[in-house]
């Protein structure tokens, strides 16, 4: 379930059709770093919040909590700048209806800045401009981007009010965009497609409008080449930028609440790390277990490298960082 207090609206029409799938913003090339998730965290007041950790992509140490807020403000949705210096997340004030606002702040957890408003962040490779979801005046959620300051807004995905525009995702090199729509059925209850874009220059392309199937969650390998997305709730896929040679690597193993949330390449391409969740990982009042896993890109040798436990709960959303 999504958990946007901030974004009320937003929040319900995802998470009644997506089953908590936002987006995992794509790797810039170079050689692999650490991984930031956002993860429920008990620790901070006695009802918990949602807050920024990042964790060695072997599973092996490096964990850390990058944020912290009084427990009304949750922080989430990371996404590392191409140089991994910076990282771009959403902040939720949960003690009011305002929409949720964009910030940066060091990869280290100091220096936080405001940017604009919006959810779901992916910066370019120039770090010049960011790519948000917001809101349209018929209350849908749409595709922006911006200038990192919030000025130059520009709608770049659009949705009419029986749909909702998220998760983008810029690619490595360039200007092309990847995100994914919803179209609700008539009765508003559960979801009749769900299709992925891409932008190239001026011009946005279905690449998935020949197939039924329902995709969610896309983002880019580092070579600009290949995108992984999410299909359904449980499988991870990757396709060519045009939606063509679409492939398996993996499903996500438990019951039958157990989806993937986020999928993303590794900075060197060699691997994916994914976000699995079993219930609803996203309110510490609800009940869930998240963990994180890598694999080889070919889906193949697939590791768990954090499972969620003492107070740290994986969430919806990752990011990985180059070294």
């Amino acid at each position: 379930m999504v958990r946007r207090a901030g974004a009320v609206v937003l929040a319900a029409l995802f998470a009644a059709c997506v089953g908590g799938s936002h987006a995992a913003p794509g790797s810039f090339p170079g050689q692999n770093g650490v991984i930031a998730f956002d993860a429920v965290s008990r620790s901070d007041g006695p009802q918990g919040s949602v807050q920024i950790f990042q964790v060695s992509a072997t599973g092996s140490g490096g964990l850390k909590q990058l944020t912290s807020t009084d427990q009304a403000v949750w922080n989430q949705d990371p996404a590392y700048s191409a140089n991994g210096a910076k990282i771009y997340f959403t902040s939720d004030d949960r003690a009011t209806t305002a929409p949720g606002r964009l910030y940066a702040l060091n990869a280290n957890g100091s220096g936080r800045q405001g940017v604009a408003v919006g959810v779901w962040p992916a910066v370019n490779r120039a770090g010049s401009a960011v790519a948000i979801t917001q809101y349209a005046k018929g209350g849908q959620s749409i595709v922006v981007t911006t200038k990192p300051n919030g000025t130059g807004r520009k709608v770049v995905g659009n949705a009419t009010k029986q749909q909702s525009a998220g998760g983008p995702d810029y690619a490595p090199v360039g200007t092309r965009l990847a995100w994914y729509r919803v179209t609700y059925n008539k009765n508003g209850h559960g979801n009749a497609a769900s299709d992925l874009f891409v932008r190239n220059g001026t011009h946005n392309t279905n690449i998935t409008r020949r197939s039924s199937a329902k995709f969610y969650s896309v983002s880019w390998a580092p070579n600009g080449k290949t995108l992984v997305a999410i299909h359904g709730q449980r499988t991870i896929v990757s396709m060519r930028p045009n939606g063509t040679g679409m492939r398996v690597l993996t499903s996500a193993s438990g019951s039958a609440q157990t989806h993937v949330a986020s999928a993303v390449y590794s900075p060197d391409g060699t691997k994916i790390a994914y976000l699995q969740c079993t219930g609803d990982c996203g309110d510490p009042s609800l009940q869930g277990q998240g963990s994180i896993w890598v694999m080889n890109a070919n889906g193949s040798g697939k590791k768990r490298i954090f499972i969620g436990g003492n107070g740290i709960q994986p969430s919806d959303r990752l990011s990985w960082s180059v070294s």
